[in-house]
């Protein structure tokens, strides 16, 4: 769910893949919804009962490129899409969480960079 009437509002890395807007399409990724998970629930050791996760991140961005080394600090380049991340969230930011993955692919690494929202609200619980 993007704010703002859409994502074509927001520059895009050009590193970036698409969301999945249709079954069919392809070169993109989907969020997994947070209720398709169940977790322990507050009074879990004693009913061995599990409820259905909240959400408290949503995927944001993911980069994949190649690059002839290991680039550091990936979320810090202009062009990353941690400049504009805000602007695509459903709820107001508390802070954003940035997983790399690197895989050597020959002479080069390839990058696969994920760019989570966290909102607000998580550190007290």
């Amino acid at each position: 769910t993007r704010s703002g009437g859409g994502a074509d509002e927001v520059t895009r890395s050009p590193y970036e893949l698409n969301e999945k807007m249709h079954p069919k399409q392809v070169n993109c990724w989907a969020a997994l919804a947070s209720d398709c998970f169940k977790v322990r629930g507050p009074t879990y050791l004693d009913d061995r009962i599990k409820l259905p996760s909240a959400t408290e991140s949503q995927l944001l961005a993911v980069e994949v490129f190649r690059a002839t080394k290991a680039l550091q600090h990936i979320a810090a380049r202009p062009d990353a899409p941690t400049h504009n991340l805000a602007a695509r969230c459903s709820r107001p930011l508390h802070s954003i969480f940035v997983v790399c993955v690197l895989i050597p692919v020959g002479s080069t690494v390839c990058h696969v960079t994920f760019y989570f929202g966290i909102y607000g609200g998580y550190e007290h619980r």
